[in-house]
């Protein structure tokens, strides 16, 4: 048994042995979502620590998907309640979204501080448990290993078994971060997650909003992959340089994949599930990424970039056969430049994102989000080219990756009295130039409205 199959079984025992002895403790967190939401993803980049006890209405507004408004309703919980029952209870807080219901979900769960000489962190093990999850309806074990040295130095270790996959960890991720030169210089080594600009190229997530009008306009500034989803992390370097008014990203993976190869041995179909089963072919499909970003920022509001991407696939990517599989990728390397910005002024942000790919494909995203008082509203129009393809993008939708496609996409968010609050989506796409052979819809209409 080589020293890497060692180090994972050591890992897997620690963390079936821990997750055993506190299932009872833990939550089912999957509970206050609904079947759109991905509580792998909502968990994705939360700090690694919350002292739900003492947080004040600034420590909330840092946590993703939380307003002053659900901030108040939280903190009003806990003084006129025990934190206790708070903690333990956490469901009955009136007023919270399921995403905000999530988050507070994750900081319940049980932890062990650490520290090693500079070194401080903690060690969060726990359980996933989806009975609506048909593939694994089992629950998933999970460790989550964060340590920084103030802000130089940071690891990160994750760790992932699902029990009917026959590998120790169908998961096994970790990265080192540096800050040097008091922030300006940042370097990443492991696995890292870039996103940027509206996602058309590359996003950390995927822009689904089933669940209403969580509206992002820039991915955040953090790169490394504290997800458990298994198949957008990049593995290899990142760096980052900002100096004026300029900041330079460059970054560098090669990564082994899951595909379907066709019977010339070409991919045919990238699996992104991360399911890997008893018998089943993975880890044949290479893939190698190198990209650079430059930002110019001349002043805090307005925001200018355009970035470069070249990725290599090997084997090379192969259409299905079949009308509906027309405009699928094809060829071994695909070259990408985006140009993006943004700019703020009072209560609202005009946004866009245009990235041409070789051959002429192009997709577009421009926008505008206003924010004023309890209110946040937003317009965006989306267009994308017949044969435009990126593997790591993820643009707004109500329906997940977009492809051959057009259209607009509104969102609104309303605080009301009492905590509630109103979200309501609505996505409207027009399928492009597609022949009707197959049973595909010729437009695509979804509103999603929720109180």
């Amino acid at each position: 048994m080589n020293m890497k199959r060692l180090l994972c079984w050591a890992f897997l025992v620690a963390v079936i042995a821990s997750a055993r002895s506190r299932y009872l403790n833990a939550l089912d967190m999957n509970g206050f979502l609904d079947d759109d939401v991905d509580i792998e993803s909502v968990c994705s980049d939360l700090p690694p620590s919350f002292n739900l006890a003492k947080a004040s209405m600034d420590s909330f507004l840092e946590l993703p998907f939380f307003t002053a408004e659900s901030a108040r309703t939280v903190i009003a919980a806990r003084d006129s309640l025990s934190f206790s029952y708070v903690q333990s209870h956490i469901e009955d807080i009136p007023g919270l979204s399921p995403m905000e219901y999530a988050v507070l979900a994750y900081y319940t769960l049980p932890q062990m501080p650490l520290s090693i000489r500079d070194f401080s962190g903690s060690l969060r093990q726990g359980i996933i448990y989806n009975p609506e999850d048909a593939t694994f309806p089992e629950s998933r074990y999970y460790t989550r290993l964060e340590a920084q040295n103030g802000h130089r130095i940071r690891f990160t270790v994750l760790g992932e078994r699902d029990p009917g996959e026959p590998e120790a960890f169908d998961l096994f991720s970790g990265s080192v971060e540096l800050n040097l030169d008091q922030g300006r210089t940042r370097v990443v080594i492991g696995d890292f997650r870039p996103g940027f600009a509206q996602g058309l190229l590359f996003s950390r997530y995927g822009r689904v909003y089933g669940n209403g009008a969580s509206i992002l306009l820039r991915d955040p500034e953090n790169v490394v992959n504290t997800s458990f989803e298994e198949t957008r992390f990049l593995r290899g370097g990142y760096v980052s340089v900002k100096r004026k008014l300029f900041t330079v990203h460059a970054w560098t993976s090669v990564r082994r994949l899951d595909a379907t190869l066709d019977g010339e041995g070409k991919a045919i179909t990238i699996r992104d599930t991360g399911y890997h089963l008893a018998g089943s072919v993975h880890n044949n499909l290479t893939e190698k990424i190198h990209a650079a970003r430059v930002v110019f920022t001349p002043y805090e509001r307005l925001i200018c970039a355009v970035a470069g991407v070249v990725s290599d696939y090997n084997p090379s990517l192969a259409r299905k056969e079949g009308e509906e599989y027309y405009y699928d990728p094809e060829g071994s390397v695909f070259r990408h430049v985006s140009f993006d910005g943004s700019f703020s002024h009072g209560p609202g942000t005009v946004f866009g994102e245009l990235v041409y790919m070789d051959g002429g494909e192009h997709a577009y995203i421009g926008g505008v989000t206003v924010t004023q008082k309890n209110i946040k509203s937003s317009v965006l129009f989306r267009h994308y080219s017949t044969g435009y393809w990126s593997l790591h993008s993820s643009g707004f939708s109500s329906f997940g990756n977009t492809s051959n496609e057009e259209g607009v996409y509104s969102a609104l968010q309303a605080g009301l009295p009492f905590g509630a609050r109103f979200l309501a989506s609505m996505d409207l796409a027009g399928m492009l130039y597609r022949r009707k052979t197959s049973p595909l819809p010729e437009s695509r209409e979804k509103l999603n409205i929720v109180l």
